[in-house]
């Protein structure tokens, strides 16, 4: 008997050992947290553009999101790239470390960790201490002339365009559509206007300079509204979203529908309606 009991004592033993490695067979995923403007070491300014995304069955409505302890959520807007995403701006980072955190509805007990570090925007960042004296070439790399004694500039953005002739112009007005304005094909397979958008400015009192296609050839801020408006009542100002813009661009701003037209629809379905200008 004495053997029977010492058998099946083991055998919960051997149970309990599964079960612990095994772990809960339904363990939710976790809500993912990125930093998308640098890497999150590398933040500068006080600011950064960051990602929240709630797990598969979770509403990303739901998610709430902190900055060192401050809820900052209204500060993220759906991604419309995807359906679990919110993109936003986080600023008021302080100097040295940070921890942005996001949890889902009512479960703030153990929320998500995104540890981060912010550097003044002049530096140092990762070089150490800095250098005495230091030369600033602003001027020579047209960035014009330095405004303090860390070489700092102003940030500026330009655009150009790819004409059909091959060559890049300058595109004084980024809403203007030229003639000879070509168009190019995305990774994704989008094909948009070739419109490239140029920023330059300062950092760690160094000059750089980017240089991106307009989000889905958008620029400025006139977002092409390409919307699903669910409620129209006449009379009333109509305010939507521009939709199927990839990345984070003025679009997200709300954009006032100036003329909205009905589209037909067969019996028994709800009509849909789409926005056939918008100006910010």
């Amino acid at each position: 008997m004495k053997s029977v009991a010492t058998a099946l004592s083991l055998v919960a033993l051997a149970l309990a050992a599964v079960v612990f490695l095994a772990g809960p067979a339904s363990a939710a995923a976790p809500i993912k947290i990125e930093t998308l403007s640098s890497k999150p070491n590398r933040v500068t300014g006080g600011d950064a553009l960051m990602a929240v995304t709630a797990p598969s069955g979770t509403s990303r409505n739901k998610l709430i999101v902190r900055r060192n302890g401050t809820v900052v959520t209204s500060s993220f807007k759906a991604d419309p790239g995807n359906s679990q995403r919110l993109i936003g701006l986080v600023t008021g980072l302080r100097n040295g470390s940070n921890v942005v955190s996001a949890w889902a509805g009512t479960d703030a007990i153990n929320p998500a960790r995104h540890d981060m570090f912010n550097s003044p925007r002049i530096g140092p960042l990762f070089s150490g201490p800095q250098q005495s004296p230091y030369y600033c070439t602003t001027a020579a790399l047209g960035a014009g002339p330095p405004t303090d004694a860390n070489c700092s500039a102003p940030t500026t953005v330009s655009y150009s365009y790819k004409s059909t002739n091959g060559t890049f112009k300058p595109l004084a007005d980024p809403n203007s559509r030229p003639s000879d304005l070509a168009q190019t094909t995305t990774r994704t397979g989008q094909t948009v206007d070739y419109v490239v958008r140029v920023e330059q400015g300062t950092i760690n009192r160094a000059v750089y300079q980017w240089a991106v296609l307009a989000s889905d050839g958008v620029t400025g801020s006139k977002c092409q509204a390409s919307t699903r408006i669910k409620k129209i009542r006449k009379g009333t100002k109509l305010r939507a979203r521009a939709d199927k813009i990839n990345g984070f661009c003025k679009a997200y701003a709300p954009v006032k529908v100036v003329k909205v037209k009905q589209l037909k629809a067969p019996a028994g379905v709800e009509p849909a309606y789409t926005a056939l200008q918008a100006a910010a």
